[in-house]
């Protein structure tokens, strides 16, 4: 993230100064893509990812278990389809031969491509791990749900 912000002010700077340098934006786009997948992954890990909570404020503890299991292994199917998918479209990259344009160094787009199976790889793993942690210690993964502090309640 560092290293994203440092381009970006640097490119900033640059076109105030009336320089331009072409490949700073092709470059933070690509790490932006890199942190956004590896973000994702390590948000599973913590069970930080987009989820709703409505249907599970209105339904038992057991039926709540269940539809825990049920969103897990959805995004489990969805996770290692991408990480099918994504290895396709890195054989596709690497055989069309596909670089970059304006960076420096023409990279390969199949070295940008990969961390969309890579990240995917990682969240599957994550989510397995997920599943046989709830499975194995129930009481392990229940998720505390937020309160207001005591001075923001009404009453």
């Amino acid at each position: 993230m560092t290293l994203l912000i440092g381009f970006t002010c640097v490119q900033v700077i640059s076109r105030l100064l009336g320089l331009h340098v072409p490949w700073i934006i092709e470059f933070s786009r690509y790490v932006l893509i890199y942190i956004t997948y590896l973000g994702m992954s390590e948000a599973t890990t913590h069970q930080e990812h987009i989820g709703t909570e409505f249907l599970q404020t209105f339904v038992s503890d057991k039926v709540k278990d269940v539809l825990w299991f049920m969103l897990q292994g959805i995004f489990l199917v969805f996770s290692v389809y991408m990480v099918i998918a994504g290895i396709a479209m890195v054989e596709m990259h690497h055989t069309s031969q596909q670089t970059t344009a304006s960076l420096p160094y023409n990279f390969p787009i199949s070295y940008i491509s990969a961390i969309l199976p890579i990240g995917f790889a990682m969240t599957s793993l994550h989510i397995v791990g997920l599943l046989i942690d709830k499975f194995i210690h129930p009481e392990k993964l229940k998720k505390e749900t937020y309160q207001l502090p005591e001075q923001y309640r009404e009453g």
